[in-house]
């Protein structure tokens, strides 16, 4: 077992007279287990272009506090990580981040014995339910764990629930997993392994649920998917909070995936329509470039989930190469409707699977490669407008000015950027051989009008395994 989570402020940045935003973010780690295989790494650099100040505390499954970083600053388009090693039942079980600027993180979880790597996006967002779109049926053959801490608002503690549906719908069920979590504590459950819901022998299983607490008590976490032979832990994906999202976007073709899925789960009291659409590149006889939109509607039922498979069923019969996938939600009104969504991209042979939540276009992306974390990473950029880009493409580097370079980003087209690309456009005397390397991708417009049209992901892979992340914007 093992839990995580949150902290405390020290106010070194304020001004007097000042009342400034404070930024905070709970950060879980991954289960610490006796092999002590797992290791963890977190990384963040400021949203924007500045530097920051901050303090990053640690602590253990109770929420007591083992381990702290105060009054930090980071420079301008720099990089933190913090690493946590594989090492047997390990204290330290949840990190907190609080922060005078927004930032974007990253959660690397690596199993250093058998190569299994899941990643997951660290946001502010915190929720007092946590939507969990789908749950194995056959626990034979996998299983689900939800791994959570709670931050608690104007009170002591607080209950956290274990919420499921069936393939009938309807209301969701409870099944109350913690009485009394303190501030920080970490709450993780695997159903039908720890908890029992809905029965092993029922006829209508949970396919699908939400992990919620009493009021005045927030969560933050990911679930994750193991196969049971091996318990081998080989996707993570963050659980989101607020009853989801009425629309999302994301990236499609990603490297040695020949099976992707989507789960849609509509948590509503009515029933959402929802419309979702892939989008193709096409190139004709002459060379033009055009991307060509199919789209599908369907009814979601209240309390209901539906796994599709755009590539290979839905939209199977279209021709092009899919560049991105996406959803609309309305009510019965024509008003946007939250529902929680994510995909999951299956490996082949015995290469694993990775997950990741849907986002958002934007007219600009950026993010990091760390060439020092034991396995390869890259980032993957597609052009979803119909329209060239001129983008530049800058780089810092840890301990060297940074560097930038042009091209152009035909519709429909994908760039990847890695250690190879890199060597390539900026050579190996400037290309560092360990540490970080931070990136942005602009557009260059003699208008100065930017078009809402990158659409990325972080892409990271071992022998075994891969992991996906999609951007925020």
């Amino acid at each position: 077992m093992s839990r995580l989570f949150v902290f405390c402020i020290w106010g070194f940045w304020l001004v007097a007279g000042d009342d400034p935003a404070v930024y905070r973010y709970a950060v879980p780690l991954t289960e610490r287990t006796y092999n002590g295989e797992w290791e963890a790494v977190f990384e963040f650099s400021a949203l924007k272009k500045t530097d920051l100040h901050f303090n990053l505390v640690g602590y253990d499954a109770y929420g007591l506090s083992v381990w702290s970083e105060l009054n930090q600053e980071l420079g301008l388009e720099r990089v933190y990580s913090k690493r946590v090693p594989a090492r047997k039942q390990e204290t330290l079980q949840s990190l907190f981040l609080e922060s005078d600027q927004p930032v974007k993180g990253l959660l690397w979880m690596h199993n250093v014995v058998t190569g299994q790597i899941n990643a997951v996006f660290i946001s502010e967002s915190r929720s007092t339910t946590l939507g969990v779109p789908h749950i194995p049926r056959n626990y034979l053959l996998w299983k689900s764990s939800l791994a959570a801490v709670g931050t608690t608002q104007g009170v002591k503690n607080g209950s956290v629930f274990l919420g499921y549906y069936t393939d009938r719908g309807g209301a969701i069920k409870d099944e109350l997993v913690e009485a009394n979590a303190f501030n920080h504590a970490y709450v993780r459950r695997t159903p039908n392994v720890d908890v029992l819901i809905g029965g092993l022998a029922s006829s209508t299983p949970p396919v699908w649920g939400a992990m919620h607490a009493s009021e005045g008590y927030n969560l933050t976490g990911f679930q994750t998917f193991s196969r049971q032979d091996g318990n081998l832990q080989t996707a993570a994906v963050e659980m989101e909070g607020n009853g989801g999202t009425a629309q999302g976007q994301i990236f499609w073709p990603i490297p040695g995936s020949p099976l992707q899925a989507v789960v849609l789960a509509n948590p509503n009291p009515d029933p959402a329509n929802v419309v979702v659409a892939m989008s193709r590149l096409v190139i004709d006889e002459t060379g033009l470039r055009s991307l060509v939109k199919s789209s599908a509607s369907l009814q979601l039922e209240a309390g209901k989930n539906t796994v599709l498979f755009p590539e290979s069923i839905l939209f199977a019969a279209e021709s092009g190469a899919p560049v991105s996938f996406e959803y609309s939600a309305v009510d019965g009104e024509g008003e946007p409707l939250p529902i929680y969504a994510y995909r999951f991209a299956y490996g082949q042979g015995e290469v694993g699977m990775g997950s990741d939540r849907f986002s958002s276009v934007s007219a600009e992306v950026s993010g990091w490669l760390d060439f020092s974390s034991g396995f390869e990473r890259e980032v993957l950029i597609a052009n979803t407008s119909d329209q060239l880009l001129n983008c530049k493409f800058s780089f810092s580097f840890e301990n060297t000015v940074g560097l930038t370079y042009y091209e152009r980003f035909e519709p429909g087209e994908i760039k990847r950027i890695d250690r190879s690309k890199l060597l390539l456009q900026l050579g190996s005397e400037t290309l560092p051989q360990e540490g970080w390397v931070s990136l942005q991708v602009t557009q260059e417009t003699d208008s100065g009008s930017e078009i809402p049209a990158l659409l990325a992901v972080y892409f990271a892979q071992t022998e075994k395994d891969f992991a996906l992340v999609t951007f925020a914007p």
